[in-house]
């Protein structure tokens, strides 16, 4: 499967908690992933996900978790 599928519309739903996905009775739709990195949403890029996780838990430890 390819990393861009989910840029197909509807093709496949996100993971469970990941994210938000809607479309209208006409097609057309949107979707928001949480705390997802632009192009890095898959398993290929391992060190970039932890890297940005490194990053949220520095960020949640300065200003606290998210409101």
């Amino acid at each position: 499967q390819s990393i861009f599928t989910s840029l197909a519309g509807n093709a496949m739903l996100p993971p469970e908690g990941a994210g938000l996905q809607m479309t209208s009775k006409y097609g057309s739709g949107m979707g928001v992933l949480w705390d997802g990195y632009s192009g890095v949403h898959s398993a290929l890029v391992p060190e970039m996900m932890a890297f940005g996780g490194a990053k949220q838990e520095k960020l949640a430890k300065e200003i606290g978790d998210v409101r």
